[in-house]
């Protein structure tokens, strides 16, 4: 029974299946490599992916038709946009923090390669000057 994967045992809570697709989404692992800890097939993580983000679809569209009851809708849109901002706020900063300790040799870089930029313009300048005089 420990060889047959975790998945095909029994069917998964609901709020397994979430978890598992929400950590797929948020790409800390390879989706083969989360399949392989969580023992379920990728085509199953797809399924759920899949469904999960059908029914935040719905339930969002719901909630922006305010189909809710009032307060409750307005605060369902307003959560959902909250996670959405925290999950590309924490995408930006896992992408950004590996280049700061470059910033200073950066912006060496991008002032050096302004001040040549200028001082091609300005060679050119004199040297159409220096031909018209002549």
């Amino acid at each position: 029974m420990k060889d047959i994967p975790r998945a095909m045992c029994s069917p998964q809570p609901s709020e397994e299946k979430i978890r598992i697709a929400l950590s797929g989404l948020r790409g800390e692992d390879s989706i083969a490599e989360l399949c392989r800890k969580e023992g379920i097939a990728q085509s199953l993580y797809s399924s759920w992916s899949k469904e999960f983000l059908e029914a935040g679809k719905k339930r969002l569209a719901e909630s922006r038709t305010l189909k809710g009851s009032g307060a409750a809708g307005v605060a369902t849109v307003v959560a959902a946009g909250v996670e959405v901002a925290q999950q590309i706020l924490g995408e930006t900063q896992s992408a950004i923090l590996p280049l700061v300790p470059y910033l200073d040799t950066l912006r060496g870089v991008f002032i050096a390669v302004a001040l040549n930029g200028i001082g091609v313009a300005i060679h050119a300048r004199v040297d159409d000057w220096q031909r018209g005089r002549r």
